[in-house]
């Protein structure tokens, strides 16, 4: 019975409503709710007048939260602000969760320029409610809200512990897995930006159609305007929070790039001024400096993603609810797709904070079974002499090789320089430059050279003149295989080299020497 007067009003039957809410206050002298709803249609119809009296009358019987909002309504609206506020404090005090009681003590309070005081309470009426006109307030007085004042749980369309950065790592084994899980991570995307992208044309012509509808005013039910002054605003709000803290990532984006470039100096010096017998030796000189560099740059890394990755994940589960009530079917499945590639790229991002590519997993991947592996000199020098390994790892326009008993460093774009010491023991080495080029698809390069290059020992220069060669190379963790040729000139000789792609040392194909 009490649910016809409120139907009658709701049909737009203003003289029935008030009538029947009459007839069942009457019958209901003891149920509240009847006495409310008779109040409530008197209110709306324009008669706050008249349902003062009702509403005082139970509340000297039986104070009620709803009760005091309604009575609070009915003097806002017949101007008395002074007991509005009254009543409307009286209502929160007994129930903080009553937003139209938060809205008219608001509201109340910005007319009387009190916004600081003010903002508590907008924050409480959008987390429960919405009101246009309270909108419209806040808009009209520059009003800053805290987002995460006024959000209530919502569903986790993205879970933040299945979206979680990978977390950096302070040593080789599991940088190598990290590494490997961040590629998997790149498979994903690439599935989302595609569906993304499939949905891009239904998006934007119901985007188009949503836009229009909020122009024109189609857009008037409260769910759906609430709806969208918080996207508006969650929107605006992640991208203060990530200005906000700009300079702290950029601050933690230094100091990686630092401990970076230490440990790339930090090996180049190494290889400059050091002796290494075996690929082992290298290998354990390598991983002290990604040692180093994993641990210097853990709290860092770990402070990016605290900063980032809960408030995004929040955010972005917090648009999508309210998108829900704004857009069609095809249009949401657009957004959701194309949040989800957000936070998936996100996700890699912060994963990466940690710099792992080029030269830490190159060191990892490459150092890894010789260091979980130590060598005996068979491994060493191999049969007969020859070398079983020769490793190259590149690191940005460098890259460096190793051998049994000697290494070599690669480096510059067009004009290549090499250092190329061919024993450890007896420092016998060699300094070239020239133009040079080279290309690489994977693990598989090409590339030519022509040289100038002078040879010295510990007595002093011992040759000079210049070397040229054309080859191509796969460069596998422990080996690199080399076919081509190389020619060189010097002052009393000149050797013609086949490389077979054996993986060996090359063997000289014409050799003439003056001294003989």
């Amino acid at each position: 019975m009490n649910n016809i007067p409120v139907t009658l009003f709701m049909q737009g039957q203003i003289e029935a409503a008030i009538y029947a809410a009459i007839i069942c206050a009457q019958k209901n002298e003891n149920i509240l709710l009847s006495q409310n709803n008779l109040a409530f249609i008197l209110h709306q119809a324009g008669y706050a007048q008249f349902a003062l009296p009702i509403l005082e009358f139970h509340l000297a019987k039986n104070p009620d939260a709803v009760i005091y909002n309604n009575a609070g309504q009915c003097y806002f609206t017949l101007g008395d602000t002074a007991k509005a506020f009254k009543y409307f404090m009286a209502a929160i005090r007994l129930n903080d969760n009553i937003a139209e009681a938060h809205c008219g003590t608001a509201l109340l309070l910005i007319a009387q320029k009190k916004e600081a005081e003010a903002t508590q309470h907008i924050q409480k009426a959008f987390r429960d409610g919405y009101s246009n006109m309270l909108e419209d307030a806040v808009t009209n007085h520059n009003i800053k809200l805290k987002t995460d004042k006024m959000i209530k749980p919502v569903e986790e369309y993205f879970k933040p512990k299945d979206y979680s950065p990978l977390p950096p790592v302070i040593e080789r084994v599991s940088l190598i897995k990290k590494y490997e899980k961040a590629q998997h991570l790149e498979t994903i995307l690439s599935g989302w930006q595609a569906k993304s992208d499939a949905t891009d044309t239904l998006f934007k012509t119901g985007n188009q159609a949503w836009e229009q509808s909020k122009v024109t005013g189609i857009i008037a039910l409260p769910m759906k305007r609430k709806a969208w002054f918080m996207n508006r605003l969650l929107t605006l709000d992640l991208q203060h929070y990530i200005r906000e803290n700009a300079m702290k990532l950029q601050q933690v984006n230094k100091k990686i790039t630092q401990e970076y470039k230490k440990m790339e100096e930090g090996i180049e010096e190494e290889y400059k001024t050091g002796s290494f017998n075996s690929m082992y030796e290298q290998c354990k000189m390598k991983e002290r400096y990604l040692d180093g560099y994993l641990r210097a740059t853990f709290t860092p890394a770990k402070e990016a993603e605290y900063i980032m990755h809960q408030k995004l994940i929040s955010n972005i589960n917090q648009q999508l609810h309210w998108l829900n009530f704004l857009l069609e079917p095809n249009e949401f499945r657009h957004q959701y797709f194309s949040m989800g590639t957000y936070v998936l790229s996100s996700q890699i991002a912060l994963s990466n904070v940690q710099q792992m590519y080029p030269l830490p997993i190159n060191i990892a991947t490459a150092c890894n079974e010789v260091l979980n592996h130590p060598p005996n000199p068979e491994d060493i020098i191999g049969v007969n002499g020859k070398c079983n390994y020769s490793v190259k790892i590149p690191a940005v326009v460098a890259s460096f090789k190793f051998t049994c008993d000697g290494w070599e460093i690669e480096g510059g774009e067009g004009i290549v320089i090499n250092l190329i010491v061919k024993n450890n023991a007896k420092h016998d080495f060699t300094i070239a430059f020239g133009p040079g080029v080279e290309e690489h698809v994977g693990p598989i390069s090409s590339g030519a050279k022509a040289q100038f290059y002078v040879s010295c020992n510990d007595d002093g220069p011992t040759d000079m003149g210049v070397r040229g060669e054309i080859k191509s190379e796969l460069n596998l963790i422990t080996k690199q295989y080399e076919a081509g040729y190389a020619a060189q000139i010097g002052l009393s000789n000149v050797t013609v080299f086949q490389m077979d792609g054996s993986g060996n040392d090359p063997d000289p194909i014409f050799k003439y020497d003056a001294k003989k």
